[in-house]
């Protein structure tokens, strides 16, 4: 009915106006959303339900982009509509002023951030203690966000990513890590067909669940592909693009709404096929057993390597680190887990973690100089640097020397930041020190079993880890390059 209707499309506008607070990626389903719930049963559009998720959708654009023109015009847009409404004159008034207060309560939640960063936690990423940094940190200005053209990959290539994670989704274990194979080819095959028969059944029986679930999955791989503009994923493209244009990361999680949306077109085919050829629904069910029994091995993260391997590099590092050191790290696989251990866990707060990677944004290194009571002058030229970030870790490892820190870095880093900072080979177990710096007992690094290549993640990072712990100690004369290298 009109008054249950007009409650749950409030409801929409709500959550929309939530999503820069929770996820972006939430964003992906609003197209979709529109498509659902703004048609009526007889599949008639109704044009203050398209207004009003669509001002809605304009205003958290606006919010995640931190753009109050955008914002405003968004809210403009639904509120406008909603006044306009063919509507008794006292419901419209009341809905206009519940859908203006449900604008400003999920856009605000990002004021959270704001209040956390002046409580001065001992991790504060972005340190958005006043609105203007706020709006740095919510419209990721640290960062290089890359424009929709030039395309930062091939369009071929940006493609054939997303295929390779589509093929991933219902068979990944059936292959050797990222490399397929031929049952991993026709699992994929099956689930296209299933997914096929699925749309057509769902589209005879309920035509406006089915355009909408079209309308995700088009938004939520072609969309995010087109607005994201990826680099060439982890593992392809190489000899097509350098070797620095590629992902850190396999980026499939990305694309998981897609996935989802063609996971239920699948089910509907699984449903009309058992119908079809038994007369009864749940054989459909067997189709389930095809993925968990594919993919729950190699999703698996309790097995004792994934499980152990980043509390293990972690504090084999803390550990191995000499007495209120300063340790340079690389980036997330060498930081978060020691900053769990420090934080959470309260290992070794005397050592200094800096990330090297992080140090190019003024609010981190205002963060190290004002924790560590450490300052360096940011704008001195240091020989043999290229990148600011460089000179600010020669600069930062200098105030640490001249405050009498020692100096560490982590296995992770490349062979030139360890030279620059004036590290190895001289080591502390798994990390590389100064020369000068005397040499101490450390814990020997542990090695859990060997993970079967078949049953690895397509983003695997514990073998890497692993070398990285065992590197300095298997090769203890050897150079940085060579270990990294092993």
């Amino acid at each position: 009915d009109e008054r249950r209707g007009t409650r749950f499309i409030l409801l929409i506008c709500y959550l929309v106006a939530l999503a820069p607070a929770v996820h972006l990626s939430v964003l992906v389903a609003v197209p979709a959303t529109i498509a659902l719930a703004a048609r009526r049963e007889d599949l008639r559009w109704d044009a203050w339900r398209v207004a009003a998720i669509s001002g809605a959708f304009v205003f958290a654009l606006g919010v995640g982009r931190m753009s109050i023109g955008m914002s405003a015009l968004g809210a403009v847009v639904t509120l406008a509509a909603t006044v306009w409404r063919r509507e008794e004159p006292r419901r419209r008034r009341v809905d206009t002023l519940a859908l203006a207060a449900l604008l400003l309560v999920g856009g605000s939640a990002l004021l959270m951030l704001l209040v956390r960063s002046r409580l001065v936690p001992l991790l504060d990423q972005g340190h958005p203690v006043s609105l203007t940094a706020l709006a740095d940190v919510v419209a990721r200005r640290q960062y290089d966000v890359a424009p929709p053209w030039p395309r930062r990959a091939p369009p071929w290539l940006q493609v054939a990513n997303l295929v390779q994670y589509a093929e991933w989704q219902f068979g990944y274990g059936f292959g050797r890590g990222v490399f397929t194979s031929l049952s991993r080819v026709t699992t994929t095959l099956a689930f296209v067909v299933l997914g096929i028969v699925g749309a057509r059944a769902m589209r005879a029986s309920s035509r406006r669940m089915a355009d909408a679930l079209v309308v995700l999955l088009l938004s939520g791989s072609v969309g995010v592909a087109l607005y994201l503009n990826l680099k060439a994923g982890a593992s392809l493209g190489y000899g097509v693009v350098a070797a620095d244009a590629h992902e850190a990361r396999e980026r499939d999680y990305f694309f998981v709404l897609a996935f989802w949306a063609w996971g239920l077109f699948v089910g509907a085919g699984a449903v009309t096929l058992a119908r079809r050829w038994s007369g009864r629904p749940w054989p459909a069910l067997a189709v389930l057993l095809v993925p968990l029994i594919a993919n729950g091995p190699a999703a698996d993260r309790r097995l004792l390597d994934r499980a152990s391997a980043a509390p293990d590099f972690a504090l084999t590092l803390l550990h191995d680190s000499p007495p209120d050191a300063v340790l340079f790290v690389a980036g997330d696989n060498d930081t978060y887990p020691l900053w769990y251990e420090q934080q959470v866990r309260g290992v070794r707060r005397d050592v200094l973690v800096v990330t090297t990677s992080m140090l190019p944004a003024p609010w981190y290194r205002a963060e190290v100089q004002s924790r560590a009571g450490l300052r360096w002058r940011e704008d001195e030229a240091v020989a043999g640097t290229r990148q600011r970030h460089e000179a600010d870790a020669v600069l930062l490892a200098r105030a640490s020397r001249d405050a009498g820190r020692p100096v560490a870095g982590s296995p992770a880093l490349e062979a030139g930041m360890l030279e620059l900072l004036g590290v190895g080979p001289a080591r502390h177990g798994a990390v590389f020190v100064d020369q000068a710096t005397p040499r101490m007992a450390s814990p020997a690094a542990k090695r859990g079993p060997r993970v079967p290549a078949s049953r690895r993640l397509p983003d695997d990072v514990t073998s890497q880890m692993r070398r990285l712990l065992h590197c300095p100690r298997v090769l203890a004369d050897s150079l940085v390059a060579d270990c990294r290298d092993w």
